[in-house]
């Protein structure tokens, strides 16, 4: 394999490939994506609910970059299912309120979901019995209704969009779980070190490993003002006689509105399969998904490495702590999170919950102020990172890729590499779509 090529864009999960795809789709360069596993999407990617989120419930004030991204990249990710007959099943979601002062907050919603682009007839207010007479296993006080939510599989559009970054020549480096990145003396190139003692060479290096990320970052000496915290979601598989009872994603206003994490919910999978969850269970690194800790180099990366003093101090806050105790009940006690749910489906029980779903795990980004709550891009020369890319982060992916290689362009950054003259795939996805949905000019670079 070739060991040299202009751009390397480190991590194959949904945002890696995406950017890939857009390099690649937008200038005649060597572009490969290196990942640690021998395929693309293994981890995050293909380890979350499915649900391809409407920005209903973002505040456009503070997260109204990520909802419009969001917005754009629904109806992207919806021609690319349908050009290649992928999953996608617009089921809608309906979010309860189960008191007057959680019914304020969809009232908040419905606003935002204006602001952040959705049309009129997608959203609605619903009443306890316009509920009843759409999902009669629910009670509520309220609910907002948002008809376009979708169940779709995450990994299987990642693979279908690296396959089109394929025919564009992007490479794809397997099973090299990066050790670091060290620049040169000479010739302005970095050299990409694998654990196994392989080494790649490119011009630029963008990181978008997900959990991995930050990890690489500090190697380099950036990124030093921030850590990160990991949050597992477990979730519970529904009896499928009683989950055929429901027949949306059923949300709940999130009680810790504090917390970037939802409450429990019940989602119809992509294959038709019911599940609840999910817990936001803290653990020890990005790759927990059946214990705290994978073994003792997590745990003394957690205690030892950079950050620490960061950790430390979210992890005495008691509101921490008081999320910690309730959300590891709901991973370990089918009992504990049926109850949660019973909030709201009151006829479901344990019995209801026959085993265990697929669990992903959330790299949630700290400073000194708490947990952040937007993707941050760090970049250092010719090195970009990108943190923080978390929910609805596949919702987003392919327009925040999109604008990020836009953004790195209108930087310098790709001043070196020549524009295709022609788009392979525009009558698919087109990157000027994306420009006109979005009001900021670049994204911000730090």
């Amino acid at each position: 394999m070739n060991r040299r090529f202009d751009i390397l864009v480190i991590g194959g999960g949904v945002l890696g490939v995406t950017i890939a795809f857009w390099i690649s789709e937008l200038y005649e360069v060597s572009v490969a994506i290196i990942d640690r596993e021998n395929s693309v999407a293994l981890h995050t990617s293909s380890r979350n609910t499915g649900v391809v989120h409407r920005p209903f419930y973002l505040d456009p004030d503070k997260r109204g970059f990520m909802a419009r991204l969001a917005n754009i990249s629904f109806y992207m990710w919806r021609s690319l299912a349908n050009r290649y007959r992928l999953p996608w099943m617009e089921i809608g979601v309906i979010e309860v309120a189960t008191s007057p002062e959680e019914d304020r907050v969809l009232r908040k919603y419905e606003s935002w979901a204006r602001r952040n682009g959705m049309d009129e007839d997608e959203i609605a207010i619903l009443d306890r019995r316009d509920v009843a007479a759409l999902e009669p296993e629910v009670r509520c006080y309220s609910a907002i209704y948002s008809r376009r939510d979708t169940s779709t599989h995450f990994g299987v559009l990642t693979n279908a969009v690296y396959m089109l970054a394929l025919r564009n020549g992007v490479g794809f480096i397997p099973g090299c779980n990066v050790q670091g990145i060290v620049a040169e003396i000479s010739g302005g190139r970095y050299r990409v070190i694998c654990r196994d003692r392989r080494v790649y060479e490119g011009d630029i290096v963008i990181i978008a490993s997900g959990c991995g990320s930050l990890r690489i970052l500090h190697s380099l000496g950036m990124a030093l003002d921030y850590g990160e915290l990991y949050f597992r979601g477990d979730y519970w598989i529904v009896d499928p006689y009683f989950g055929r009872r429901v027949r949306r994603n059923i949300y709940r206003v999130p009680k810790r509105r504090d917390f970037p994490f939802l409450d429990p919910h019940l989602v119809v999978r992509y294959n038709g399969s019911r599940e609840v969850g999910p817990s936001a269970t803290p653990v020890i690194d990005g790759y927990a998904y059946n214990s705290p800790c994978r073994g003792l180099g997590g745990f003394l990366d957690f205690m030892y490495g950079r950050s620490v003093y960061l950790k430390l101090k979210a992890v005495i806050d008691p509101r921490f702590i008081d999320l910690a105790r309730d959300e590891w009940m709901s991973s370990v006690s089918r009992r504990h999170m049926a109850s949660r749910v019973a909030t709201f489906i009151p006829a479901l029980d344990q019995k209801h919950l026959v085993g265990r779903g697929a669990s992903g795990v959330r790299c949630q980004l700290i400073d000194r102020g708490g947990l952040v709550l937007n993707p941050k891009v760090v970049v250092a020369d010719s090195i970009i990172g990108v943190i923080n890319y978390n929910s609805p982060g596949a919702t987003g992916a392919p327009a925040f890729s999109g604008f990020l290689v836009y953004s790195l362009a209108s930087e310098g950054f790709l001043d070196g590499f020549r524009e295709r003259n022609t788009y392979r795939h525009s009558d698919l996805w087109s990157i000027n779509s994306i420009l006109e949905g979005v009001k900021e000019r670049s994204m911000k670079l730090s």
